[in-house]
């Protein structure tokens, strides 16, 4: 269907490299395919330790960055801020 599917991904190292290839082959995949409707990509990032410590409040605050990024016009990225 269209709705949308998220995921969690946890990334290390170089996170802005493996983020442009994901955005690359997201958009690879939906031009290849031709898709009746385009596949976006709307990630929230959180960092750890500089956010949060643990998991569950690491991926709070992802959660909360991604909503930004979809309410921001989607197929985009964002950084938490703890002014958000």
């Amino acid at each position: 269907g269209t709705e949308p599917k998220q995921m969690l991904m946890v990334l290390e190292d170089d996170l802005v490299d493996k983020l442009g290839v994901l955005y690359s082959r997201v958009s690879k995949i939906s031009k290849e395919y031709l898709l009746s409707s385009p596949i976006t990509l709307s990630v929230g990032i959180a960092l750890s330790p500089h956010d949060a410590n643990d998991f569950d409040n690491l991926f709070l605050k992802a959660d909360e960055a991604l909503y930004k990024a979809k309410t921001n016009g989607k197929n985009r990225y964002c950084c938490y801020d703890e002014n958000m």
